[in-house]
């Protein structure tokens, strides 16, 4: 629920806090549309609703899945509710509130292997 963000939070996912003037989630997007992906499916739970304002901003090729489980069910939860929506192939998994540099995105679709993670050891 994002609570460690609060006040922001209070009414709307952290996904949807606006850094640099575009929600969290979207700078995301766009780092993975830099690397061809063209399909997202947002799990969304806690006041999902409020991605529905934001699908403008989110661009094309978004797919909205909601997650009635999302308070006592975990993000492996929501990854089995989005998969029936998932192509052949390969995906990405991210927290919608994590930004990441969009070379991320690049290092991940350059990796070698069927299992690349990401994480910062800083």
């Amino acid at each position: 629920r994002g609570s460690r963000l609060a006040p922001y939070t209070d009414g709307a996912p952290s996904a949807l806090i606006a850094i640099a003037e575009k929600p969290m989630i979207a700078h995301s997007i766009g780092a993975l549309r830099r690397q061809g992906v063209s399909k997202f499916i947002i799990c969304r739970g806690w006041q999902g609703d409020a991605f529905d304002e934001h699908l403008s901003e989110l661009g094309e090729g978004v797919l909205l899945v909601d997650c009635p489980n999302f308070a006592t069910a975990g993000m492996l939860d929501s990854l089995r509710g989005a998969s029936k929506h998932l192509d052949e192939g390969g995906f990405y998994v991210l927290y919608g509130d994590i930004i990441f540099r969009p070379s991320v995105a690049r290092v991940l679709a350059e990796a070698a292997g069927q299992l690349a993670v990401v994480v910062d050891h800083e």
